[in-house]
């Protein structure tokens, strides 16, 4: 159950936790590119946990703005592939989105948002791109601060 198994799965449809399809959970450009398995393990209830309350988090950021999920769960090779050291993505309670004025709705979010561990506001100036960075473990420390990567 490798690469092509992982294709497969994206096509369907269904919905696996509230209102997220497989493909929103681990859809990845990179990993299509480098034929990496990106499914998350269907028996690890700890990650599926996780996935399901960044999921709960997730739906509010929705009600506030209009995001677009770029990465939400990573495996291990395709995190270290991305350059990611941390594994708040391979753990499942972390998740990258844009949205039309990512700044703006960073700042809303930040007032806005009920709970949240961290709300980061993570940019590339070498390649002139924003997004945010939203983990909640199910601790809400509300945590929130911008991070040139």
């Amino acid at each position: 159950m490798g690469y092509e198994n992982y294709k497969k799965r994206l096509q369907s449809r269904e919905f696996v936790t509230g209102k997220f399809t497989l493909r929103d959970i681990c859809y990845s450009d990179d990993a299509i590119e480098n034929e990496i398995n990106n499914l998350p393990p269907e028996h690890n209830h700890e990650l599926w946990k996780n996935i399901k309350a960044v999921a709960e988090v997730f739906e509010l950021v929705k009600v506030i703005c209009n995001p677009t999920i770029s990465s939400w769960y990573r495996c291990l090779v395709l995190n270290g592939l991305v350059g990611s050291k941390k594994l708040h993505h391979v753990k499942g309670y972390a998740i990258d989105f844009v949205t039309d004025d990512v700044e703006r709705d960073y700042e809303r979010l930040v007032k806005e948002l009920p709970k949240y561990t961290r709300l980061i506001i993570e940019y590339k100036e070498s390649e002139k791109k924003k997004w945010i960075h939203l983990e909640y473990n199910g601790i809400n420390d509300k945590i929130h601060f911008r991070l040139d990567v």
